[in-house]
């Protein structure tokens, strides 16, 4: 199986954009991409170009593709979209609120 090649400018992109958060938010992309088994879609729900709920979609696109042609099993197939979307949802609020930096002045 080949794999797309990725050009040495978008490695060096990534890289930048992954340098800019500080560790705890890098660990939390590397839990959001274990989740969904992809640095493209776990960048775009942080960065909130889609929600939680279409990354995950998008993650399952070929089981949900088998769930339209064989049918669903609703305790089984429902809750594992479930647990991935209170996944990717805590990825998205822990690397939002490690990486957020509020200035606070008293007027005192």
């Amino acid at each position: 199986m080949d794999v797309p090649p990725v050009s040495d400018q978008d490695k060096s992109a990534l890289s930048k954009h992954l340098m800019s958060y500080n560790f705890a938010a890098v660990n939390g992309f590397v839990y959001g991409v274990d989740t969904l088994k992809s640095v493209v879609l776990t960048v775009a729900a942080t960065e909130r170009f889609i929600t939680p709920e279409k990354a995950v979609l998008l993650s399952r696109l070929e089981e949900e593709y088998q769930l339209g042609h064989w049918g669903r099993v609703e305790w089984a197939h429902d809750l594992n979209q479930q647990d991935l979307q209170a996944r990717l949802s805590a990825v998205v609020l822990f690397v939002y609120f490690n990486s957020q930096s509020n200035n606070v002045q008293s007027k005192i």
